[in-house]
């Protein structure tokens, strides 16, 4: 065997970081505490140079990345608690029996150790706009689910929310509940917050004796005349209390799109029975039992088998695997499988996580041929592209900058020898994430307002850094132009991102509203396609703005505006504002 092939073909267990696409921090534990037998906070210092990128919203979860000899793995963990006054935030882990992640966690970090945490990211979120359209929040939580849940409540009590909001928090036993001294506390200064516990063990007369399920849901509800009109729904923890939630609300006639849930995971129809199956893991076989209907990563996991995995819903790609034997449900065709959505369906089934290098990367259909191609290219790209070229877009240019070069717009955008090589290789594997050709600039506001400087705009971009807007440009990022302007679009602006208009004029109640209907039911009942229909965000222009939804302009114009065509608002301007306004 060639020395080639030996290098691409010795197995390995493939690291997270081949998988994930993260920006992993190191972070000092500078507090844990027992919050219950099974469950503790760790909490965690934020340095000053990382608060700009580490800026959480209530809701969030973080990756926590820790590693042993053999193995590195990755996990999700909720915000429990954010202070961005004491620059901390805390986390809460639940020991799971033969968990190879929480067991190490627990036991092996220490205040004063340090940990790879990932920037937040989730979309389990309370938005302006949900605080102004429901007059009830309603969160359903079980067991460990209670950590985000902590932290949107002190968001809601934060921002003075003034209508009701109630927590139903099930567990197994009072013993078990997590954040209970802080939930209590929340309910004696929160006047409209009320928080009912749910035990499966016979409770006391302080909890209610249930286990969240449909008919438990049913009796909650009219015991403590819980209302369902104009509320908004939070569901968090273990899949089935989501469902049941979800039954629940069809049955009463609730629309889901007023229920919010987290969940770093997904369920599956797994049509399998129970097999015996044979795992390779770092050069040993393990004979493991997958139970019916169960993952194949659940039953290795189970067995304390150290499968590096995170998201389980097939979107990280850790926890891949070759079947060598046998036959898996669904059914595989080139042999490389996801274990977080893959069952056992043969008793023959063999299972290997020691991938080879290059099968992790590339199919391992013509691997030799593939890899022989692979390494041609690479040597003809440096003759392709010589020294100091200036490139050009693949994709399409805006409407108007079809003439233009890309050191227009691009701060040094051609590049040495070894900066193509290493560009057009990334390009290859699709693995480059940079935007920038090979300037080490980003395109910004100076670049654009080059050419397009129109003192005349009612949206210059010195309107935003006014003091009023802090909030909605932080969620939008408004001050910069490429927010709503792309690049290589082919088009003048990202149409599908226009309805940013409410972050900023979330105020739709208008005295004398002029149209035939109400703003704030055009909003509320999605009569609209966007705000453009009536206002042009830069404006100026002498058209009328419409007082009837029939006389607005058609999604299609707007289209067809923003692909090079026809104005549809004029080109005659009304307004002139000064550089200094």
């Amino acid at each position: 065997m060639s020395a080639l092939k030996r290098l691409f073909l010795k197995p390995v267990s493939i690291p997270n970081e081949l998988a994930i696409k993260m920006n992993f921090k190191e972070l000092n534990i500078i507090d844990k505490r027992n919050l219950t037998p099974l469950c503790v906070e760790f909490t965690f210092e934020l340095p000053k140079k990382f608060k700009r990128s580490f800026n959480p919203q209530a809701g969030q979860y973080v990756t926590l990345k820790i590693s042993d000899e053999k193995v590195t793995q990755a996990r999700n963990y909720s915000i429990s608690k954010f202070k961005p006054e004491q620059n901390t935030f805390s986390i809460a882990v639940k020991r799971v029996e033969k968990g190879w992640f929480s067991n190490r966690l627990i036991n092996g970090f220490q205040i004063g150790d340090k940990l790879q945490i990932s920037e937040p990211q989730g979309d389990f979120l309370i938005s302006k706009k949900d605080l102004k359209t429901y007059k009830q929040f309603v969160f359903l939580s079980g067991g460990s689910g209670i950590t985000p849940m902590l932290n949107l409540l002190a968001y809601l009590k934060q921002q003075a929310y003034t209508g009701d909001v109630i927590l139903i928090y099930g567990n197994k036993n009072e013993d078990e509940i997590i954040y209970k001294a802080e939930l209590d506390q929340l309910q004696k200064e929160w006047p409209n917050y009320k928080i009912i516990y749910g035990l499966e063990e016979t409770p006391s007369p302080a909890y209610e004796k249930c286990q969240l399920t449909v008919n438990c849901l049913k009796g909650l509800f009219e015991k403590y005349k819980i209302k369902s009109a104009n509320s908004c729904f939070l569901a968090s923890g273990p899949p089935i209390i989501i469902d049941n939630l979800r039954i629940f609300l069809q049955e009463i006639k609730v629309k889901l799109t007023h229920l919010k849930y987290e969940k770093f995971f997904i369920e599956l129809d797994l049509k399998t029975t129970q097999q015996q199956i044979e795992v390779e893991i770092n050069k040993e076989h393990k004979q493991i039992v997958v139970a019916a209907q169960q993952t194949l990563l659940d039953a290795c996991l189970n067995a304390g088998l150290p499968i590096q995995h995170n998201c389980k819903s097939g979107s990280c790609r850790s926890c891949q695997a070759i079947v060598k034997k046998g036959e898996v449900f669904p059914h595989s065709k080139n042999r490389k499988v996801l274990t977080c959505q893959t069952g056992a369906n043969d008793s023959n089934l063999k299972l290997s996580f020691d991938i080879p290098l290059i099968q992790s990367l590339w199919s391992d259909r013509n691997l030799l041929i593939a890899t022989g191609m692979l390494l041609a290219l690479l040597l003809l790209i440096p003759i392709q592209h010589p020294d100091n070229e200036v490139f050009l877009a693949k994709g399409e240019f805006n409407t108007g900058h079809e003439d233009l070069s890309c050191v227009q717009c691009h701060s040094s955008a051609d590049g040495t020898l070894r900066q193509q090589l290493q560009h057009n290789t990334k390009e290859l594997l699709q693995a480059s994430f940079d935007f920038t050709t090979f300037g080490n600039k980003k395109v910004d506001n100076e670049q654009c307002l080059k050419c397009h400087q129109r003192p005349n705009d009612r949206h210059p971009t010195h309107r935003f850094n006014e003091p009023r807007f802090k909030e909605a440009v932080a969620q939008i990022q408004a001050q910069n132009c490429t927010t709503c302007h792309g690049e290589h679009l082919g088009r003048r602006v990202k149409f599908e991102q226009v309805d940013f208009c409410v972050n900023c004029h979330s105020d739709t109640e208008i005295k004398n509203d002029p149209i035939d209907f109400k703003h704030a039911d055009l909003i509320l009942q999605n009569k609209w396609d966007t705000c453009i229909q009536c206002h042009d965000f830069h404006g100026n222009h002498e058209m009328q703005v419409p007082v009837a939804i029939k006389d607005t302009i058609s999604k299609k114009e707007l289209n067809d505006y923003y692909r090079g065509g026809d104005d549809p608002f004029g080109d005659v301007k009304t307004y002139m504002a000064t550089l200094n306004e």
